[in-house]
């Protein structure tokens, strides 16, 4: 009878001390989920709101801050596809952009990027707007403004090179001996004798 009551009361402490337990990992649990959700705190319409700011934000092209990606992520997980994609291409035309040797280079690149749109993308107003921010920005940048208008044509190109290697020319002295400009200064140096 005794052993029947300890065991009673054993179970009853151990379920006790695994519902306490249990609490413990929800209070933590929750509290953990409060602090990395961004839409902790807020009401149903609070957070209706901030995706809608969101999407907005998307349609007009804007970057997305690293809050608002989180929150897309855990509530509206096709959006932050959509949004992630956006992201990646305005990353990868912006490289392409600062790479560029003209303005018209600069040009084809852009018109390339939004032409290379499928209608059928289900992203393709987003992307549009997203690309089409990335382009003002590179165009409002210093680095455009120190682009020239074309490419320097291939001629200029070549008259330059032969500038350079004129000064590589090679003459022969009286001796038979190669002479550079550079040879013709080191001739010119003075010599020193090295005293003991």
């Amino acid at each position: 009878m005794q052993d029947t009551f300890i065991k009673r009361r054993t179970a009853q402490e151990d379920t006790r001390l695994q519902d306490t337990q249990d609490k413990g990992k929800s209070v933590w649990k929750t509290m953990i989920e409060e602090l990395t959700d961004p839409a902790s705190g807020m009401s149903e319409e609070e957070v209706k709101a901030y995706e809608a700011k969101i999407v907005s934000k998307l349609k007009r092209g804007k970057k997305l801050t690293a809050k608002e990606m989180d929150f897309l992520r855990t509530h509206n997980p096709e959006l932050y596809r959509s949004a992630l994609r956006v992201k990646l291409r305005k990353e990868q035309l912006e490289h392409q952009l600062k790479n560029c040797r003209s303005k018209s280079e600069a040009a084809d690149i852009a018109r390339r990027a939004v032409a290379g749109i499928s209608p059928e993308d289900p992203d393709k107003e987003f992307m549009v707007a997203g690309l089409g921010e990335t382009i003002r920005q590179f165009r409002k940048s210093s680095a455009y403004a120190r682009l020239p208008q074309t490419e320097e044509p291939e001629h200029k190109k070549r008259q330059r090179g032969r500038r350079a290697a004129d000064f590589e020319e090679e003459t022969e002295d009286e001796t038979n001996r190669v002479i550079t400009p550079i040879q013709e200064v080191l001739d010119e140096l003075p010599a020193f004798d090295v005293v003991q």
